[in-house]
């Protein structure tokens, strides 16, 4: 009898909260808020200030702040930690003085740069200056500072080609962009905080309470629902989630994303992408194997992509039968994949010339990936790749994670960069580090100049998030570039827009 008295008792229970879940009303202001608070909090300020236009919420916006605390959050996470606590302190000292872990988890960040860049001389003194005297006052800090301090026994750790060794592996997380993110996050939350605001979005904090409320539910034995439960990230998300890396000769002339229209042969506001501003290498192709004949005077790439996205609403195709249309045996080789996600359903195809043309509309349901080789024969790290993002993806959905974070994991996945010594390397480095490619294509690749040898290697990584709403984030990062003097330097600058979108 027992038994059947709390069998009742959690069906009593369960039907109460259903009843109450029933009874909730959020307004449509309530969720305009919500959206904006997200907006304001993450950076998005010309999205918010829109934003506000069209729902009517009252409220003034100082796009300067939030762009200055974008900035100083965009200058932790790529490693230029002194120039972030200068502007912080030029904005308001109180912050850091006020906050002696978040001080010193930046000064632990300046430290490990200080030995990535092999100052060993200049880490030792920041350490002793800056680091230690905190660690004696603050014995919390010191296993973190001793983690770091390692690093100096082991150099090599900290470069970024440095394969993963599991042995290392407390203090190689210390290295990984996650942890510059991770501060960043709480040092944005500190400068929110100093000016009267809340220190994450609202929207975050309420994914969480409602995890929370769920473990408790399962607790008490009153079941929930698949379409009420944790299955938020299949409501909040997402079409279509893509990540890429580019990469070529680093000479080659190029300009990074931003909106553009194709010589005006389509609307300035509705394409953006990064742009080849050299002139067209005739025969010239990524496509390596197989070898196959260059056509007579071949048409440019480009305007496969021209055609599809300047096309006029009236004159709009579906993805196939565009792709049927296209003469592909005319083309040097080309792996070409387009999206177009305001369809219903949305359509997704594929169309190479390599070894023969061929149309395939990929599963639209999986993590698929390609690279400069036919879909049927990937490359080491598209497999790789493949099985990383799926597993990726798994995790960021049950920890419950906002999209600001699916970026950061992302931008992970694009990051291994195994050492390249032989041109079948290529196939398997996810990311290039950069190196000397001769005349030869398939010779060794040099880590220094040669003669007629130039560099090549992984110029932007690219991710870009489509909700289910048609809202989209794009996201582009600079990776490696050559100076005014032909030198390789590490890229600093990140271009992130956030705009409701219709095709890819």
């Amino acid at each position: 009898m027992a038994t059947s008295r709390v069998t009742l008792q959690q069906a009593s229970d369960h039907s109460s909260w259903e009843s109450k879940l029933e009874a909730a009303e959020v307004s449509k202001s309530d969720l305009n808020a919500l959206v904006f608070d997200y907006l304001v909090v993450e950076g998005f300020s010309d999205a918010a200030v829109e934003f506000a236009r069209e729902t009517g919420i009252p409220t003034t916006i100082d796009q300067d702040m939030i762009q200055e605390r974008m900035e100083i959050r965009q200058a932790v996470e790529d490693g230029r930690v002194e120039e972030a606590v200068r502007r912080v302190n030029e904005l308001d000292p109180e912050i850091l003085d006020t906050n002696p872990p978040l001080l010193f988890h930046l000064f632990l960040l300046r430290l490990i740069e200080l030995i990535r860049e092999d100052k060993v001389d200049e880490a030792l003194q920041f350490a002793t200056l800056e680091l230690a005297p905190r660690g004696a006052q603050n014995p919390e800090f010191l296993a973190d500072l001793e983690k770091t301090m390692a690093l100096l026994a082991f150099p090599h750790l900290a470069r970024d080609d440095h394969p993963a060794d599991p042995a290392f592996a407390s203090i190689t997380q210390l290295m990984k962009r996650t942890q510059r993110v991770k501060v960043a996050k709480e040092l944005n939350a500190a400068i929110l905080e100093s000016q009267g605001q809340g220190m994450e979005t609202k929207l975050g904090g309420l994914v969480r309470l409602m995890l929370w409320g769920e473990e408790r539910l399962n607790k008490a034995g009153i079941g929930v629902n698949d379409d009420r439960g944790r299955q938020w990230a299949d409501i909040v998300l997402n079409e279509a989630i893509l990540a890429a890396n580019r990469d070529e000769f680093l000479d080659r002339p190029t300009a990074p994303a931003e909106w553009h229209d194709f010589d005006g042969a389509a609307p300035a506001s509705q394409v953006l992408s990064g742009r080849d501003l050299g002139t067209a290498e005739k025969g010239t192709t990524n496509i390596r194997y197989p070898i196959v004949a260059t056509p007579p005077d071949p048409p440019s790439r480009g305007m496969l992509l021209k055609s599809f996205l300047s096309a006029a609403p009236d004159a709009k195709v579906s993805v196939s039968d565009f792709l049927k249309d296209i003469p592909a045996k005319d083309y040097v080789g080309f792996n070409l994949l387009l999206f177009d996600l305001q369809s219903s359903p949305a359509e997704v195809g594929y169309l190479s010339n390599r070894p023969e043309p061929t149309q395939l509309t990929p599963n639209n349901d999986s993590c698929q990936g390609i690279s400069n080789s036919p879909w049927d024969q990937p490359y080491p790290k598209v497999t790789e790749g493949e099985e990383r993002m799926a597993k990726t993806l798994e995790a960021w959905a049950m920890e419950g994670r906002n999209e600001e974070d699916l970026v950061t994991r992302m931008m992970d996945l694009l990051s291994p960069a195994p050492p390249v010594t032989s041109a079948k390397d290529l196939f398997r480095a996810t990311r290039v580090q950069p190196v000397i490619i001769g005349p030869d294509p398939n010779a060794p690749p040099a880590d220094r100049p040669t003669e007629g040898g130039r560099w090549y290697g992984t110029r932007v990584s690219t991710v870009i998030i489509v909700r289910d709403d048609g809202h989209v984030l794009f996201v582009e990062r600079d990776i490696a570039l050559l100076d005014h003097s032909g030198q390789v330097q590490q890229g600093h600058k990140e271009r992130r827009v956030a705009f409701k979108g219709d095709s890819l």
